[in-house]
């Protein structure tokens, strides 16, 4: 079905091929020509108007529905890091007074505490995850696109 016709008047409705009669949309066009002259005005404002917006709400919905998303990928792939770190000023190893020595040293331990080993466990792999998640991605974008 070409409704781009050129040298078409914007009030003449295209002509199915036999194939093309069998689609539920182009009968419904066929059996509400009101509608179907609606339908090809729209089209012609939108083919000759570079600003034509027939949604002029669904871009910033759009939008704003992406950044939550991204919002939302990002607080559950971080939950794990933030349960592990919560509360972390008021752990025993944090709030002790460091001993009295007769050099400044900092004063840690040799080992990471077990909660900071968590999170790090949970961190290091992560991009190995999401890189295979990308990589999924690319290739049904590419399938799609052959």
């Amino acid at each position: 079905l070409d409704l781009a016709k050129p040298g078409a008047p914007p009030t003449e409705l295209p002509q199915p091929t036999a194939v093309e009669a069998l689609t539920p949309a182009l009968a419904a066009l066929a059996s509400n020509p009101t509608r179907a002259r609606r339908l090809r005005a729209l089209l012609d404002q939108a083919a000759e108007d570079p600003r034509f917006n027939p949604l002029p709400h669904g871009a910033p919905r759009a939008a704003a529905f992406a950044e939550a998303a991204h919002t939302f990928v990002l607080d559950v792939l971080l939950a794990r890091v933030r349960a592990e770190v919560t509360g972390m000023a008021r752990r025993p190893e944090w709030s002790t007074a460091a001993a009295e020595t007769a050099f400044k040293l900092p004063t840690f331990s040799a080992y990471p505490q077990e909660y900071m080993t968590n999170a790090g466990e949970y961190l290091l792999p992560l991009p190995q995850h999401l890189e295979a998640i990308a990589d999924v991605a690319e290739e049904e974008r590419s399938a799609a696109a052959a």
